[in-house]
């Protein structure tokens, strides 16, 4: 459990990713596109959050471990009290294009891998004037959403809307599903609407990293949601995929468990 000199360094942390997020909407209209080596978009953004995360995790919690989208993962121990894993745009192609539907996502792996908590700074998305961010501590319970205790909605068992992965229609088969689609182009949000949003049932996501997911899951989880493979099995972080491996072959569901039990049902794999 988070002590408070370890509530005090998180609140720090999540400060300063508040900060990222306002200094990415500045940059929104100036950015300059460039392309991995797996096409996927990189702006000038990410470099310079991915840095200054970096770079203040490993001032306020030494000796932890640090994967970053944009910065290898080195020296990675596996007796680290925490691991943070951080995604400095989730949602860059939309970021790029001038969509709203982008975040700044910090993750928080315990001892043994498990994700505990979570930093979501999305300035443009949801009602508030301000955005929204989503925090959760290691060892305490309770979800926050600007600065409010956030209580998970009601849901139906059948599900009329789900978010997706932009490609999902390549990897299930959707033939069963009657109900609305929604892609956001950030997978972090995408997990995190089932939480926040009660018209929002589910979530699909596809085989992704674990910058991906990490912070989400750990609001997921505190929600008394699940999130799991398309074979049921609970969606879980290894050494492979925290040095910048793909996750487990399958793609992933979330939401409420009966939720959940509905798409492992009628929702399989292509």
């Amino acid at each position: 459990m988070a002590d408070l000199m370890d509530r005090q360094l998180f609140n720090k942390l999540c400060t300063l990713a508040q900060d990222c997020a306002r200094f990415a909407c500045e940059n929104q209209k100036k950015i300059h596109i460039s392309f991995k080596d797996d096409g996927s978009v990189l702006t000038e953004t990410d470099l310079a959050v991915s840095k200054r995360l970096v770079g203040a995790v490993s001032d306020l919690f030494p000796g932890c471990n640090i994967v970053s989208e944009e910065a290898p993962a080195h020296n990675l121990t596996w007796d680290a009290p925490w691991t943070f894993v951080i995604d400095p745009i989730d949602g860059t192609d939309a970021y790029c294009q001038g969509m709203d539907s982008w975040c700044v996502s910090v993750g928080i792996l315990d001892r043994d891998l498990n994700p505990c908590g979570g930093i979501i700074c999305a300035p443009h998305f949801g009602r508030s004037s301000e955005g929204i961010t989503v925090t959760t501590l290691p060892g305490e319970d309770e979800v926050y959403l600007n600065g409010e205790l956030l209580k998970s909605p009601l849901h139906k068992e059948i599900p009329a809307q789900l978010t997706m992965g932009s490609d999902t229609l390549k990897h299930i088969d959707m033939s069963q599903y009657k109900g609305k689609l929604r892609a956001f182009g950030s997978s972090i949000l995408h997990l995190l609407s089932p939480c926040m949003f009660s018209r929002i049932d589910g979530c699909i996501d596809p085989v992704c990293y674990a910058w991906d997911t990490a912070s989400a899951h750990a609001v997921v989880l505190k929600q008394g949601m699940v999130f799991v493979y398309t074979d049921g099995s609970p969606v879980h972080y290894t050494r492979q995929m925290l040095a910048g491996k793909k996750a487990h072959p399958m793609d992933m569901f979330a939401g409420p468990q009966s939720c959940a039990n509905w798409m492992l049902e009628h929702l399989p794999p292509l």
